[in-house]
């Protein structure tokens, strides 16, 4: 039975069995009706209409593949395919050959030579980049970023850790929002959290503390001091820093006035913050180091700095030397004031363990001296 499909205005028909197509609009040579393209031929005969390509096999590819491996061309033929073995896709993690990028779940990416995410189970928004194992330990952690050579290989449950050199932040497991800066440095961090590391193995001693701020190389907490934590040190073991200026650098025509300030209360009835400046400790006899306040003297009229003098020194024998020099008898500068007050003191000072207070009376010239529950005065003439 002849069957037929009529697409307006073209009209189709054939028969059933082995009798092919038999027309396209009336012409029965359906071969010269159907336009053969490129790599395709179009033949009739004994009733059938043939349409095969004939510009090679097809593509094809090996005999055998990697499960989970990308495909890729063998060569420039268009026909055959290779199984790349290096570039393999799993749970939707990508990875390229030699482990060069590993793209995680939870937008994590690492980049280099033996990248993996091989330990993660739910981290979120880490990125890395660069060589031997850098997050190779990372499970759960977020938002952290490494970059250098074997950076944070350590790192499990940590936040928002970051770090550039080399070998920095190896040993953190929990610690959370430390910042590394150079060769090694935090190095020994585990689950200490919220410290700046930042020079050739700054902050080396630093484990579980927190809060610290290390700058320079070598420079280095001290555990003897508030457990470990909570340091600011400028300087190392390896370059030390001796001289620092705050403002607006060395010279300036308009030099910045500067205030160092401690925290003050925000509190009803609070007091304050003190202010402690420490000379360095001795060992042994031998004294500490001092405490000398200078300041630069009036000199000729010009742009040259004028030299510093000594004001006022507080030795490491607590020795409280005043000046550093005899005044002339002529001397307008340099003098030791002490408070005055008009007519003799009747108020009861502070108990100081050990000292007296004193002040001067201008109104009878008097020096006095509180000691013995009482002031006793001299006069002064």
């Amino acid at each position: 039975m002849s069957t037929y499909a009529k697409y307006s205005p073209n009209q189709v028909t054939g028969g059933g069995g082995s009798s092919g197509i038999t027309s396209i609009n009336g012409n029965t040579n359906a071969a010269q009706v159907i336009a053969a393209g490129s790599g395709i031929s179009v033949s009739s005969a004994s009733g059938t209409t043939t349409i095969s390509a004939s510009g090679g096999s097809g593509v094809s590819g090996p005999g055998s593949s990697t499960a989970n491996a990308v495909a890729t061309w063998n060569g420039t033929s268009g026909s055959a395919l290779l199984s790349n073995t290096g570039v393999t896709v799993v749970s939707n993690v990508l990875t390229l050959t030699g482990n060069a990028l590993s793209m995680g779940s939870g937008n994590n990416l690492v980049i280099g030579p033996s990248a993996s995410f091989a330990s993660l189970t739910s981290g979120l928004d880490n990125t890395g980049m660069g060589a031997n194992g850098v997050f190779a330990g990372l499970t759960s952690g977020i938002l952290n970023s490494a970059f250098g050579w074997g950076n944070m290989t350590g790192t499990v449950s940590g936040t928002a850790n970051s770090c550039l050199g080399v070998g920095c932040l190896t040993s953190v497991t929990g610690g959370s929002y430390n910042i590394a800066l150079g060769y090694v440095a935090g190095g020994g961090i585990t689950n200490g959290g919220a410290n700046i590391c930042m020079g050739q193995s700054a902050g080396a001693s630093i484990t579980t503390q927190s809060g610290n701020i290390c700058l320079g190389s070598g420079a280095d907490i001290t555990t003897t001091i508030s457990s470990g934590a909570s340091q600011f040190v400028l300087g190392g073991s390896n370059n030390s820093i001796t001289n620092a200026v705050i403002g607006n650098g060395w010279f300036s025509t308009t030099p910045a006035s500067v205030t160092l300030t401690v925290t003050s209360s925000s509190a009803s009835n609070t007091s304050g913050g003190s202010l402690t400046i420490q000379g360095g400790a001795s060992t042994g006899n031998a004294a500490g180091g001092s405490i000398v306040f200078q300041t630069s003297p009036a000199g000729s009229a010009g742009s040259g700095a004028n030299s510093r003098l000594t004001a006022l020194t507080v030795d490491g024998s607590l020795n409280v030397a005043v000046g550093n020099a005899a005044l002339a008898t002529t001397a307008t500068n340099g003098f030791f004031y002490i408070p005055s007050c008009a007519g003799a003191p009747t108020g009861t000072p502070t108990s100081k363990t050990g000292l007296v207070p004193m002040i001067f009376d201008t109104t009878d010239s008097k020096f006095w001296i509180y000691t013995g529950g009482a002031w006793k005065g001299v006069v002064v003439s």
